[in-house]
């Protein structure tokens, strides 16, 4: 089989294509935030976002909250590790509440590189991160500033999750 002849339930586009262009959804506030300069730094903030996800989450070994708890966690490695590979470090981490939605918010210094997500690609060609995000979030969406680009995803609240900044407040 050839690079342009797509697997049977492929539904890929060839082409890569652009994440969209939208700014962080409304009423949402900062309950984490964490730093890495290298790949070395993904492990602590994988580990301390799940700290952080388990105080926000009302009953966070509820099989629903259990597997958002992972997807948020698998989207923050994947969008950390993009801003790493194609931005320019410091890649800051942020986690923001909602009253419907917890969101995830990646930050690099390189605003003049847009993120894509991958096209239809060979076996070990990568770039599949953001196809991951795609997959596991409600919504996905980029933007940038003078300084910087952010990649976000939020992904909605399921029933009893603590509201905004309610749980684990405190321990911060």
């Amino acid at each position: 089989m050839t690079d342009d002849v797509p697997a049977i339930g492929d539904t890929r586009a060839l082409a890569d294509r652009a994440v969209r262009a939208a700014e962080l959804p409304p009423a949402t506030h900062v309950v984490g935030s964490w730093s890495l300069e290298g790949a070395e730094g993904l492990a602590p903030v994988r580990a301390r976002l799940g700290d952080c996800l388990r105080h926000e989450l009302d009953d966070a070994t509820s099989p629903a909250n259990a597997a958002m708890r992972h997807q948020l966690l698998l989207v923050a490695s994947e969008l950390a590790t993009n801003g790493l590979r194609h931005g320019r470090p410091p890649v800051h981490v942020h986690l923001l509440v909602g009253p419907r939605a917890l969101l995830l918010d990646v930050v690099d210094l390189d605003p003049t590189t847009l993120p894509l997500v991958a096209g239809r690609r060979g076996p070990g060609a990568g770039g599949f991160g953001l196809m991951i995000t795609e997959s596991l979030s409600t919504r996905f969406g980029c933007y940038v500033t003078a300084a910087t680009k952010h990649v976000w995803a939020s992904f909605v609240r399921q029933a009893g999750v603590a509201g905004p900044g309610t749980a684990g407040a405190a321990a911060r």
